[in-house]
């Protein structure tokens, strides 16, 4: 680009696939974000307004400076730079808490909103009160999960994590369809590892929702197939409408539900777990609160009132003792049986000597309301 200086910057941001960002503004200004296998800066120019984002241990970002563009063309394109990049600022700030860094509170009181805005058109997000709301926002495809949406929820819980106003998460879905599953227009006539990046990415997010501090509760209206099936065995609780239904039905189309089979296997039984991914029928919501697949069904109408009703009962809890209750949960389910016992031990031994047991059980012997430190 002549009489442009340009400048390039490197972030990093956990592992997987890294992105490479530039800007080219003038007579066609334009914004293209390419996905490449490994790390460092990498070309990548676009004509047009066309942005993704990049996850990975190599996200790069360069951009070169010219004259203020005056066409509408331009004018998208720098907007959707500055949204591009938004999304580089909270991997970076991921990457900072998953190093054991405090990140820059400016920055952190933003996160949820910025990731959002990096992907409105997928995942809305909004808080109420101490409980956020995370809505998959693709009711024209019946909320099917497309590479671009897994990321975009990636984003979303990781920047809720980041931050401190949520205590509770609940995943709520637009339209008549919880989540039917990947998104299988995606799915044809790509090689293995095209697929195996497909799979890694949602595999990654089921295990962003264990991870996370917040509790995230599923609000399950209409059918959850296949990996929308997946996102209720992983999420850590679920509420179901009494008309919900319930399946793994891959094996009928030629493609059986092995990544969803292990968060359905650590859900429920063995037999109704494999029954449902033999058979690939439908299960009803009183069979898969049976199953133990679910917690509570309740009348359609219902649903989202008593799904907040239980958000609200666990955010009254302190949130770091949630917050430790949940990670000793996961980390002790697939201990034997003598070494959860001896992790338990040392975790509740470090949390009767927190501020927030003291309060506690001094709460309890006052009988009065406990007041948590944070």
């Amino acid at each position: 680009m002549a009489g442009a200086a340009g400048c390039g910057v490197r972030l990093e941001a956990g592992s997987g696939f890294g992105g490479a960002l530039a800007l080219e503004a003038g007579a066609g200004a334009g914004v293209g974000v390419a996905d490449v296998a490994g790390t460092g800066p990498a070309d990548a120019v676009a004509t047009g307004a066309a942005v993704g984002s990049g996850r990975g241990a190599g996200v790069g970002a360069g951009c070169a400076a010219a004259p203020a563009p005056k066409n509408t063309a331009a004018a998208s394109a720098l907007a959707a730079l500055k949204r591009a990049f938004t999304t580089l600022v909270v991997l970076r700030q991921t990457s900072r808490i998953r190093l054991g860094r405090r990140p820059r509170p400016s920055t952190l009181q933003n996160l949820v909103r910025m990731a959002v805005s990096a992907a409105q058109d997928a995942v809305l997000s909004e808080l109420q009160g101490d409980v956020a709301v995370v809505t998959m926002n693709r009711p024209q495809r019946r909320n099917a999960l497309s590479q671009r949406q897994m990321e975009a929820l990636i984003e979303t819980f990781v920047a809720l994590d980041a931050g401190a106003q949520a205590s509770v998460v609940i995943l709520a879905a637009s339209g008549p369809v919880f989540c039917s599953g990947h998104d299988l227009s995606e799915m044809q006539g790509d090689d293995t590892a095209y697929y195996r990046r497909q799979f890694h990415t949602c595999s990654e997010l089921m295990q962003t929702i264990q991870s996370i501090r917040q509790p995230v509760i599923a609000q399950v209206q209409g059918t959850a197939t296949a990996a929308g099936c997946q996102l209720v065995a992983t999420c850590d609780l679920a509420v179901a409408a009494e008309n919900a239904l319930f399946a793994t039905p891959g094996v009928k189309i030629g493609l059986f539900c092995s990544t969803p089979m292990v968060a359905l296997s650590r859900a429920v039984g063995r037999k109704k777990a494999l029954e449902m991914l033999l058979t690939g029928e439908f299960v009803s919501a009183p069979e898969a609160l049976a199953a133990g697949l679910i917690n509570k069904v309740v009348p359609a109408q219902q649903l989202e009132a008593e799904t907040r009703q239980l958000a609200r009962k666990i955010a009254a809890a302190s949130r770091a003792v949630v917050r430790i209750g949940k990670q000793a949960f996961y980390r002790q389910i697939e201990l034997p049986q003598a070494e959860a016992y001896a992790y338990a031990e040392q975790v509740m031994a470090d949390n009767a000597a927190m501020q927030d047991a003291h309060e506690g059980i001094g709460a309890f012997l006052e009988k009065r309301r406990p007041r948590w430190p944070d």
